[in-house]
Order: structure tokens, then sequence, then C-alpha cells
């Protein structure tokens, strides 16, 4: 390793913007998936949807919409709003 006392200015400054750089980039990086908080909310929405009847029998497009509602709305079932279409 060079001593620093030896490395001209620009040396230097590019030393210290090499460091810099490093130290900001993150350590893993993340793909875009949902998630742990995403995985549970569907399956939480899921599971409130099915005990609605949001998720019978699909019979038309209306049933299909209502269930996927249900499954992303489903704090609002809970309060009591219905979702049917």
């Amino acid at each position: 390793m060079v001593p620093l006392r030896s490395l001209s200015l620009r040396d230097k400054l590019r030393l210290w913007r090499l460091r810099r750089r490093i130290s900001r980039a993150p350590l893993v990086y993340r793909r875009g998936g949902p998630g742990l908080l995403g995985v549970i909310y569907f399956f939480v929405g899921a599971f409130v949807a099915g005990g609605h009847n949001y998720l019978d029998a699909a019979s038309d497009i209306g049933d299909i919409v209502s269930g996927v509602l249900g499954i992303i709305l489903w704090p609002l079932i809970l309060l009591g709003i219905k979702l049917h279409l």
C-alpha cells in the first residue's frame, strides 16, 4: 500500500471519490417482488373475502371483479362496506 503522503492531490481526490462511491453502494440489491408484508396482506385479504362470500363461483365478470376488489380492499369489508358488483 502506498503512503497517502506520496500521492498527488489529483490521486487523493480520485481515491476520496472512490471511497465515497463505495460507501454509498447498497450491500444487498432488492428485487422488485411483493415482499413478505405483501404476501401476508394478500392471504389475509383472500381469507376475509372468502369468509364474506366474495370468492364464490364466478359466473360473470362482475363476480370476478368483486372477488379481486374484496382481496385488495379487505379492510373496507371488515368495516362493513359492501363491494359486490
